[in-house]
């Protein structure tokens, strides 16, 4: 989940209350805001404990390849079995982020 879907949840949230729903309410929106700053003072990346991808797309994953190296890689991840293709051990992973708008000039 990116930085922005986040704060977009927090604020659908915002204008979904009523007072006697207050104390969750807020408890819900902190914790949206905790998870975008941590997001954000971890360059996007998600540690698995905080979190899995919720579609099959590709993402980035830090883990272990076929030979134990530690590495980053382009890799889906299978919903069903809940286990990123490529690689074992995966501790990080990010959602790949969109190309610029504005593509830079070849040279």
């Amino acid at each position: 989940m990116t930085v922005e879907k986040l704060l977009e949840e927090a604020r659908e949230e915002a204008g979904n209350v009523d007072r006697s729903e207050w104390p969750a309410h807020n408890q819900k929106c902190q914790s949206l805001i905790d998870k975008a700053l941590a997001l954000l003072s971890n360059g996007g990346w998600i540690r698995v404990e905080d979190g899995l991808p919720k579609h099959s797309n590709s993402v980035f994953a830090y883990g272990k390849d076929g030979f134990g190296w530690r590495i980053v890689a382009i890799v889906s991840y299978n919903l069903k079995f809940k286990k990123f293709s490529i690689l074992s051990d995966v501790t990080l992973w990010m959602e790949i982020p969109e190309l610029p708008k504005e593509q830079p000039h070849e040279v």
